[in-house]
């Protein structure tokens, strides 16, 4: 839990509170296949509760505001020149993730292998209430630009599926021991509520360990790295462009008068992709009894 107070603004108070529970399952098979070693299964779940608040004095100009939702054009009102700020921040995260994986073993010649595969699959959605705060109070704000309240429920689940193998191949060079790994990932992005679904990405890796010396290792390594946008990415907030069409602020309150035109742009992320990251490894290790090196 943090909580702030600035002692030159006793008005001015911040504090956040976040509770998470986590439920894990493993488990596995080990079959008498000297082809199949083993089947291993998790399960996770977790979930939270966050709550958080701030409050702050705005002090500002007359200024005119609207809480319209959606594009249009009304008649709005003004703004105090001096008023609280109250904003809670409610959270209900929850996340649910399951893997599969099977290990397999085989002889060709002198080369041993040891094959990996495997599926993964994570959905991650947050029920909570979001950003909470009075619209003809709001945070501070940019002129011209409106600042609007969003539940974090409004935004879909996340779906990640993942598919992997690789192959860990051990053989003897000339009296050396030789270690290749080479392998793939492919990974894929959906929100099924909105059939919507990002390009999927293939990750390739391979690694390689040679003996050089007794006890010293010539290790490279070279492989792709993805990085999945998260939902804030996927569904930033809307802008909202609060315009003023006419305005006249009469002495007398009865009389004043201001229309104002909504508009709200939701950004356009089918085009976002994953990070991608090129990674080159290339090292030395030696290891002996009292000492090791890398």
């Amino acid at each position: 839990m943090r909580q702030s107070a600035d002692a030159r603004n006793p008005l001015q108070q911040q504090r956040a509170h976040e509770r998470t529970l986590r439920l894990n399952l493993q488990g596995g098979w080990r079959p008498a296949n000297r082809a199949l070693r083993s089947l291993d299964y998790t399960l996770g779940y977790s979930v939270g509760r966050q709550n958080g608040y701030f409050q702050d004095l705005i002090t500002r100009d007359i200024f005119p505001i609207s809480s319209a939702l959606s594009d249009t054009t009304l008649v709005a009102g003004y703004g105090k020149s001096e008023y609280l700020n109250q904003t809670r921040v409610d959270g209900n995260p929850k996340s649910l993730y399951g893997r599969l994986e099977s290990v397999w073993f085989r002889q060709t010649g002198n080369v041993t292998h040891r094959p990996i595969a495997g599926t993964e699959w994570n959905t991650t959605v947050n029920k909570g209430r979001g950003r909470q705060f009075d619209p003809l109070t709001p945070p501070r704000q940019n002129y011209s630009m409106g600042d609007r309240p969003r539940a974090f429920a409004d935004v879909p689940a996340l779906h990640q599926w993942a598919w992997y193998a690789e192959d860990r191949m051990t053989t003897n060079l000339h009296g050396h021991a030789w270690t290749i790994q080479a392998g793939v990932r492919l990974d894929q992005l959906s929100v099924v509520q909105q059939r919507r679904q990002w390009q999927a990405q293939l990750a390739p890796r391979i690694n390689s360990r040679l003996e050089v010396v007794p006890g010293g290792f010539l290790r490279a390594g070279y492989g792709w790295m993805y990085k999945a946008p998260t939902l804030s990415y996927l569904y930033p907030n809307p802008t909202y462009y609060d315009l003023v069409n006419f305005n006249y602020f009469a002495t007398d309150p009865a009389e004043r008068m201001v229309v104002m035109t909504t508009r709200r742009i939701v950004p356009d992320t089918r085009s976002v992709r994953s990070f991608k990251a090129r990674k080159w490894e290339v090292g030395f290790d030696w290891a002996s009894e009292k000492s090791r090196l890398n």
